[in-house]
């Protein structure tokens, strides 16, 4: 790249940053080739993703969001200032590289998947992927302010604000139709030998699933966010 400094000034910005981004995201697909990151394939058909088609991944999604952010996306923000703010005067062109690597990194697919694992139709077990994701998210926020403040990653900014809002608002109507449910098991009969219908024991379990050490305090701070909209 220094070579490039003998060139005039738009010629060499252009080249600059071109031959910075391709170097770079060709190294950031090699070492991405580990993660099992095939199920991004299923955005490409252009339609609506079905729960049951999306379930099974999102484990894997919260661990491939936060090693491309924290591993990836980190590694090249800090190689980006070191390149063009420190070695070749080039401050400017920081934002602006360091923006289209990492949407090339993955993290905008993954983010794109986030939001279609939302707007799929919601069923019971959905309610607790949303958390997993809403804790992923969560500890990232830290992350993604800090490499994704500037003017030139806003649309990364925007992806990332949208996602988790629509986490939030997806895990409160499923928590809705759950206090649906739980009024409409009030007015069951009991049954004759007095156990539990198979309904009300699903429901009592859900809840108590929802509302344990680990769950609890994810669906607390939900809560907590839905309720501060209302301000």
């Amino acid at each position: 790249l220094q070579k490039l400094t003998a060139e005039p000034s738009g010629i060499r910005r252009e080249r600059c940053l071109n031959m910075y981004t391709m170097a770079r995201s060709k190294v950031i697909r090699t070492a991405l080739k580990p993660l099992p990151l095939g199920y991004l394939h299923l955005m490409k058909a252009g339609t609506k993703l079905e729960w049951m088609n999306i379930e099974m991944h999102i484990v894997s999604w919260t661990k491939d969001i936060e090693i491309i952010v924290t591993r990836v996306c980190e590694a090249e923000y800090h190689l980006c200032s070191q390149v063009f703010e420190k070695e070749l005067g080039y401050g400017d062109l920081f934002e602006e590289t360091f923006s289209k690597i990492s949407s090339g990194s993955g993290l905008l697919e993954l983010l794109q998947f986030g939001e279609a694992s939302v707007k799929s139709r919601d069923e019971p077990s959905k309610l607790f992927k949303l958390l997993d994701m809403f804790e992923a998210m969560n500890n990232l926020w830290p992350s993604f302010t800090k490499l994704f403040c500037s003017h030139g990653c806003r649309h990364l900014q925007q992806k990332t604000r949208d996602l988790l809002k629509m986490i939030v608002q997806g895990a409160h109507n499923i928590l809705l139709e759950l206090k649906v449910q739980i009024e409409k098991q009030r007015k069951v009969p009991p049954t004759i030998d007095g156990s539990l219908p198979k309904v009300s024991s699903f429901v009592l379990a859900y809840v108590k699933h929802l509302v344990g050490e680990f769950y609890g305090p994810i669906m607390t701070q939900i809560l907590i966010i839905y309720e501060s909209w209302k301000d």
